[in-house]
């Protein structure tokens, strides 16, 4: 016969429902913690909304448009937070390559590149129509110390950059033209546009926008695994380089 029940035993006490909901807050803020520290997505899109917000203050967007900016935040935040307990889950499973453990992390990432195209709408449309950003893009003029105006520096800018990248590609056999090699060609030119705005406009606010664009260019780069981080952060000299060598040294 089964053995009855003892009374006198008394049962462990049932864990406090605030001991229980605080413990899963600390569980959530160490899979951010978690996420941050281990994937250089994230670090890079934290320092891109770092500056997106710094220019939307600077530039004293409304509430509401400011609104929209952070929920395409915080919208690429959440796909890049389920894009890394997706690639874990599917390493954790899959011991040997197997093609349906690819297809789901490729549809988690594709689902951060949407994401993050989104944002890049959402920042573009907020921006180009607040009132503060056709002023400072009011300077594009005639300076007196060069003979030639800021786009037909730009032009020439990107004329050298392509030269320097293809000279590149050529030396190191790798690489075309438009895809892969030593040097991240893509990168380099979101640089040079990024410095040139920088210089023409004299706009702290709308420096970081350029700058954030072009930190979203090479990162997209090495996310879709065209190039290194490092042959992006040698894009990324040169871009800088060019600009400065352009709009810096006449100043």
């Amino acid at each position: 016969m089964p053995e009855a029940p003892n009374p006198s035993v008394e049962k462990p006490p049932r864990p406090q429902r605030s001991k229980s909901t605080l413990r899963s807050f600390q569980h959530a803020w160490e899979g951010v913690v978690f996420a941050f520290s281990t994937q250089k997505h994230m670090r890079v899109h934290g320092l891109v909304i770092s500056l997106v917000i710094a220019a939307a203050v600077g530039l004293d967007v409304g509430a509401l448009p400011f609104l929209h900016l952070l929920s395409a935040i915080a919208l690429v935040l959440v796909t890049e937070l389920f894009n890394t307990a997706v690639e874990h889950a599917v390493d954790l499973a899959a011991e040997h390559f197997d093609p349906r453990a690819k297809v789901a992390k490729d549809v988690a990432a594709g689902a951060v590149l949407v994401a993050s195209a989104y944002s890049v709408v959402v920042g573009v449309l907020v921006f180009v129509y607040h009132s503060a950003l056709p002023r400072a893009f009011s300077s594009f003029g005639l300076p007196r110390h060069i003979a030639v105006g800021p786009l037909q520096l730009v032009a020439v800018g990107l004329i050298l950059v392509g030269l320097i990248v293809a000279t590149a590609k050529h030396v190191a056999q790798r690489g075309r033209f438009t895809f892969g090699g030593p040097v991240s060609g893509h990168a380099a030119l979101g640089f040079l546009l990024a410095t040139a705005i920088t210089f023409i406009t004299g706009n702290v606010s709308v420096a970081l926008l350029a700058l954030a664009m072009a930190l979203l260019i090479a990162q997209s780069r090495v996310q879709s695994r065209v190039h290194s981080p490092w042959e992006v952060v040698l894009g990324g000299l040169v871009g800088v380089g060019v600009g400065f060598l352009l709009f810096g040294t006449g100043r």
